[in-house]
């Protein structure tokens, strides 16, 4: 039997699995699933009542500044629906709203983030 990553995630989360467990570069599993684009894994995610979405890795960057760096819409609105911080400054003094690349994108962030409020 071959197993996917989200089996793999909810046996692990169902086990009681550290959901803000961090790697070397302090990046947890939201980091991860939010750079590479893995929508379903970052729903997951913030489904979790522990979770910590603005936490930071080793270069001060929240999985939502990865996701807007990578250009992962769809998983940048889900993590500000959720209450991500779009003004959160990393080492650089770069925050995520700082990668949008459109301003129809832009307005859609902005709607999403007043929906959370």
């Amino acid at each position: 039997m071959t197993w996917t990553s989200m089996q793999i995630l909810s046996l692990l989360l169902k086990n009681g699995a550290n959901v803000n467990a961090q790697d070397r570069y302090r990046a947890t599993p939201l980091h991860r699933a939010a750079s590479q684009g893995h929508q379903k894994i970052v729903s997951l995610l913030l489904a979790i009542p522990q979770l910590r979405i603005d936490i930071t890795d080793s270069s001060g960057c929240s999985p939502l500044h990865l996701a807007m760096e990578e250009h992962r819409e769809d998983v940048a609105l889900a993590l500000v629906e959720k209450g991500a911080n779009l003004n959160l400054e990393n080492k650089e003094k770069r925050r995520p709203i700082d990668f949008v690349g459109s301003s129809e994108f832009l307005n859609k962030l902005k709607s999403a983030e007043k929906r959370c409020k």
